[in-house]
């Protein structure tokens, strides 16, 4: 390989590496100054010796000295970007020391400080070195917040890479510098961001809290109007949420205004931090949220009751939603008003957790609204009985969403035998819901046989198939009932021409299709033909 190849490594006086930039590469460059000992090819070569250069520019007058540092190669780059690109520390000291240009630019519209961070620090003698080099264009006063033709700032190519020891060196180099701005904005997609969201985006969390400890606003959002904490709540990473939180509380920050915020969605980042259910972060998270004159111990956490996310939803619904019974424990204690608020759909956390099939959670609120219910009912609409049983809306709205848990223990709530009924006919008559329609028979075994045998007909004569099916499971002598006309299940089912409900039944052990006398006949005039 001949002098101008600087692909090789080599020692701080002579250390080279491989660049991945083709705009960058040096390979095959003519230098601009024809003779062999300038110092644009010096600094190229494998082995850039400084003790060389500092010679040629002894020889040289002043005008000899500022064209040796002016001149550049065909790519526009001259030897102080090579020095930067390379992490020469002490030919940039040379460079400085003999009135080089610390700003000028290079391929790209790169100044020397860009391609100093431009590659990431793969070792900490490296990372020092940069951190050298950074401290040295810092003391002329570079302009630390000038973009390539990219758009794109020294710290943000500093922040491109991973989070290596030595690269939260050169972060931390530039974030010492008193004028570096950290909340420039950045395009991503045609869309301004900051450089914070796009380290969390990226799951640098080390890089974010680097950042806001240097004052990034935490505040600042993403095209989706996410914030920074948000989207590490995306990530459900509680250790970096809490850290980011503490560090943002050092900061002075408001802390109402991050927990509150909304993104394009109407999500706020507690909510979301509410859905992962860790109860340590949500503990340090709600005083943050007491208003300015609210005194612990004195106050009953009404506050919370005007927290609201999309579709108007508090953070008890949001709780129900995820299941998080221990946590929505912890909240009932601070404001059990909470569950006697609706959505803009008129939902309130009791329909979220029997939405979402969690008996449990439902058992423990139902318990709540029984033992507040004679002090609340006064001041909300509240969906449940006077004695803070659930109402028979919400009954009908947990079978339809098929949670036969939550039915179940709504039920045991319920001391009118009236409503129990109303809802079966339903369940089993106008819905079909056999699944439920199983749970609550298995479940409930004290209901009166007369009003079994109703709506067992009933539910024959409307072909519903799949509840008799329950019902003949359920009690071996469905098949014999019979309406006040002597008709029984099977005439029901061929009087509405139900041909598929009577095949059904027929395939039933302990159905025979001859016992029905003029079944045949009933079958053969509504449904146009005999059953096989």
């Amino acid at each position: 390989m001949d002098d101008d190849d600087p692909s090789s490594d080599e020692s701080s006086k002579g250390r080279t590496s491989r660049y991945s930039d083709d705009s960058l590469r040096t390979e095959g460059d003519t230098p601009a100054p024809s003779e062999p000992g300038s110092l644009l090819k010096l600094v190229r070569s494998r082995r850039p010796d400084v003790d060389n250069a500092r010679n040629r520019l002894s020889d040289l007058t002043p005008v000899g000295v500022t064209e040796e540092l002016n001149a550049k190669d065909s790519r526009g780059n001259s030897a102080i970007h090579y020095a930067c690109i390379k992490g020469l520390v002490p030919w940039l000291e040379l460079i400085i020391e003999q009135g080089g240009d610390v700003d000028v630019k290079g391929a790209g519209g790169r100044r020397p400080i860009h391609l100093v961070v431009r590659d990431e620090a793969s070792s900490e003698t490296q990372a020092q070195d940069k951190v050298k080099m950074i401290e040295l264009l810092a003391s002329k006063g570079v302009l630390v917040n000038e973009k390539d033709d990219l758009g794109q700032t020294p710290l943000q190519l500093a922040c491109n890479h991973s989070e290596s020891r030595g690269q939260k060196m050169v972060i931390q180099a530039l974030l010492s510098l008193s004028d570096i701005k950290v909340d420039e904005p950045v395009k991503v997609g045609g869309v301004n961001s900051t450089l914070l969201n796009i380290a969390c985006h990226n799951n640098h969390f080390e890089t974010a809290l680097l950042l806001v400890d240097h004052g990034a606003n935490p505040l600042t959002e993403d095209g989706s109007k996410n914030t920074p904490l948000f989207i590490i709540l995306t990530e459900k990473n509680v250790k970096f949420a809490l850290r980011f939180l503490t560090t943002c509380e050092k900061k002075g920050c408001d802390m109402r205004d991050i927990l509150s915020v909304k993104n394009v969605y109407g999500k706020t980042a507690l909510h979301h931090a509410i859905k992962i259910g860790n109860e340590p972060l949500i503990k340090y998270c709600l005083p943050f949220l007491a208003p300015d004159d609210e005194v612990d111990g004195l106050e009953d956490h009404d506050y919370l009751l005007g927290f609201r996310a999309r579709h108007d939803a508090n953070v008890m619904h949001t709780v129900c939603m995820k299941g998080h019974l221990d946590l929505a424990i912890m909240i009932l204690k601070l404001c059990p008003k909470l569950l006697y608020e609706k959505t803009n759909k008129g939902l309130t956390p009791l329909h979220y957790a029997c939405s979402e099939n969690y008996p449990k959670l439902v058992e423990k609120i139902c318990s709540v609204m029984k033992s507040h219910a004679r002090e609340l009912l006064g001041d909300h609409d509240v969906d449940v009985h006077v004695d803070g049983s659930p109402s028979l809306g919400l009954l009908k709205f947990t079978a339809l969403r098929g949670s036969s848990d939550c039915l179940v223990v709504l039920l045991r709530h319920v001391k009118d035998p009236p409503t129990i009924l109303e809802l079966l006919e339903w369940i089993s008559v106008e819905k079909n819901l056999s699944k439920v329609l199983k749970e609550f028979l298995y479940e409930f075994d004290n209901i009166d046989d007369d009003e079994i045998q109703r709506i067992t007909l009933r539910c024959a004569e409307e072909g519903k198939t799949e509840s008799l099916e329950q019902f003949f499971a359920w009690c071996k002598d469905a098949s014999q009932f019979e309406d006040e006309q002597n008709n029984n299940v099977m005439h029901l089912i061929a009087q509405g021409g139900h041909l598929d409900t009577a095949e059904a039944m027929l395939k039933k052990d302990g159905v025979e299709f001859t016992k029905w006398g003029r079944f045949v006949q009933v079958v053969s005039c509504k449904c146009g033909g005999l059953v096989d």
